[in-house]
């Protein structure tokens, strides 16, 4: 997730999505400790490179703009809707 969105969203759904891991990138916002959620400031293509190559399915970007055109470009991103 983009920190604008998670900026936006924290104060209405502080828990985020049940059963999933979270990544709010860049982690610029001030990290508050939240279940499941880890605040990424070093190198997000790295981060998504290896999650990836995990075992357990597919990476749900949710909003983050300027992160969906920076991972498009790196060629990280293979399908989108």
């Amino acid at each position: 997730m983009g920190s604008k969105t998670f900026e936006r969203r924290s104060a209405k759904a502080p828990g985020r999505h049940a059963g999933m891991r979270n990544y709010i990138f860049p982690g610029r916002c001030a990290p508050k400790i939240i279940r499941r959620t880890s605040f990424v400031s070093d190198d997000a293509f790295a981060t998504v490179a290896a999650l990836r190559e995990e075992k357990g399915g597919d990476i749900w970007l949710v909003g983050g703009g300027l992160l969906f055109r920076s991972l498009l470009r790196k060629a990280l991103l293979t399908r989108w809707r």
